[in-house]
């Protein structure tokens, strides 16, 4: 009788379980913000990492992997590029004395106009890509992003990612 007690017990809490579980009606948020509208504006470098992919795919500490390489050259100061990404999907940079070999103009687009992960800037027939790591704090103020630069090497017969540097980037 109290096997019967038991396995009644159970079943009946998992009757319970199973009705209990009914999916959620999630109001909609809106729809997906275009991207390319709210990268428009003059972007100013606040900060640059330096990342070294082979130590940091070894799994060494960060102190060993990351480095801020910002103002790590006096006169050359990563803090002095300045990014201008117009509306007509044109664009100019200005880099002072940084040590960065980015077109200094041309063409720039997304490649996802509502979920992008890159921004292309195209000059003739050359194109930088640069990861967006996050949008998140797009839509704040001030709108900040962060790009990410692959420096790859020649290993044997392959090019294999080498350095990363991340870009933050932030407009008022």
């Amino acid at each position: 009788m109290k096997k019967i007690i038991v396995y009644l017990g159970f079943t009946i809490l998992a009757v319970a379980f199973i009705y209990s579980c009914k999916p959620e009606d999630f109001k909609p948020v809106g729809d997906p913000i275009d991207k390319t509208d709210l990268m428009v504006g003059t972007w100013n470098v606040t900060k640059v990492t330096q990342i070294d992919v082979d130590a940091q795919q070894k799994g060494y500490p960060t102190f060993a992997t990351e480095m801020d390489v910002t103002n790590v050259f006096p006169d050359n100061s990563f803090s002095d590029i300045e990014i201008n990404l117009n509306e007509d999907k044109t664009f100019t940079i200005s880099k002072a004395n940084a040590y960065v070999s980015w077109p200094e103009s041309g063409t720039w687009t997304l490649n996802h106009p509502v979920h992008a992960s890159k921004l292309y800037l195209i000059q003739q027939t050359d194109t930088l890509t640069l990861n967006i790591s996050s949008f998140a704090e797009l839509v704040m103020s001030p709108a900040k992003i962060t790009l990410t630069e692959t420096k790859q090497q020649k290993v044997g017969d392959n090019f294999v990612d080498a350095i990363y540097y991340n870009y933050e980037i932030s407009k008022p």
